[in-house]
């Protein structure tokens, strides 16, 4: 319909966002190759919400594959997955990232 307007980081979030609400596994992976295809892999904010797309869609192990793959992190990176695996009963998960999170110099109190 707009064939000049193009996706970029302000707007994969929210798209990122919606589908991990709605649970469209299939709809996240193809936007997760867009994501890589245009670049935008490199960004924090997208790739925070690739991982918690995929943790809000219970697949967890890709969740963290795609937190582990960023190449930078900030505290509301971990705070996102974090929060995945908490809203998902999945306490434990929740726990190692915070102690991941303080051996990568993240700490709750400075």
């Amino acid at each position: 319909m707009f064939p000049n307007v193009e996706p970029n980081n302000y707007s994969y979030p929210s798209v990122l966002k919606a589908i991990g609400g709605l649970g469209c596994v299939q709809n996240g992976m193809k936007i997760h190759t867009h994501v890589l295809k245009y670049g935008f892999g490199f960004d924090v904010v997208v790739a925070s919400c690739l991982a918690g797309m995929y943790a809000k869609c219970g697949l967890f192990d890709l969740s963290m594959r795609a937190f582990d793959e960023m190449t930078k992190r900030d505290v509301p990176s971990w705070n996102t997955v974090m929060s995945c695996y908490y809203q998902s009963g999945k306490y434990e998960g929740a726990l190692g990232l915070l102690k991941r999170r303080r051996v990568w110099g993240f700490n709750l109190i400075r």
